[in-house]
């Protein structure tokens, strides 16, 4: 089973997006539960995660939310990214089989001109983070997703892509 942790701030409407590309996978079983770790949002977000059945947290440390964790597994991703194509299957059998640490790969259809990729460094949640729950927990420091994200580096890279955060304008 999988937790999926989204970091948000002001992300309405990307909010929506990814969880609702979310929701083949808890229909399929993969994804046991959301939780979404807001930085301060003064839109409706909290009303989008509430009714999407996801944990809003306005008051929040990474360790606390790891410990609450359903998942024996952990996906970290931006408010408005959403996984493509057989996403399921890939995490699936990546959690199955493979182990370890691993991010999708950049969407084909959604990449930032060259001009914005060589002045502006992406974030390091813009292609997730998939891990087990017990490094997760072992290696979470009072940081945010991002911060998180940045310091550890992925073995491997899943066959899907993400659609990444930024892509929908509101």
């Amino acid at each position: 089973m999988l937790t999926v942790i989204l970091q948000n701030r002001d992300a309405e409407a990307g909010l929506a997006y990814t969880l609702a590309g979310l929701v083949p996978g808890a229909v399929e079983g993969l994804v046991s539960d959301v939780m979404v770790l807001d930085q301060g949002s003064r839109d409706q977000s909290r009303a989008v995660a509430d009714a999407a059945g996801a944990r809003f947290l306005e008051v929040w440390t990474l360790q606390q939310a790891l410990a609450e964790a359903r998942g024996s597994w952990v996906l970290f991703l931006q408010a408005g990214a959403r996984p493509m194509g057989r996403w399921i299957e890939d995490v699936a059998e990546h959690m199955a089989l493979r182990g370890g640490t691993a991010r999708f790969t950049r969407s084909r259809l959604h990449r930032r001109n060259l001009f914005d990729r060589l002045l502006r460094r992406g974030s390091p949640l813009a292609l997730g983070l998939l891990l087990p729950i017990a490094t997760a927990r072992a290696e979470a420091r009072d940081e945010t997703p991002e911060a998180f994200a940045a310091r550890l580096s992925a073995r491997r890279s899943l066959a899907c892509e993400l659609v990444p955060a930024g892509i929908l304008k509101d």
